[in-house]
């Protein structure tokens, strides 16, 4: 994952919405069959969509934070 050109982490990365939203690819609990992003996942999804990740999230975007 890159910020600005400069790489500083090893995750994978979604665009959405026409590009308008970009966020880490959220994990899984098959259990409770739920996607979810831990909270320094949510934070640096929100950077890249310059908060556009937050508005959407639990709407259009179903991805609790945990």
């Amino acid at each position: 994952m890159k910020h600005k050109g400069t790489p500083f982490d090893q995750l994978p990365v979604l665009s959405l919405d026409g590009h308008k939203i970009t966020m880490i690819q959220p994990k899984t609990d098959h259990n409770q069959g739920v996607r979810y992003l831990s909270d320094y996942e949510a934070k640096l999804s929100q950077i890249m969509s310059q908060d556009d990740f937050m508005a959407k999230q639990g709407n259009t975007i179903d991805v609790q934070i945990r």
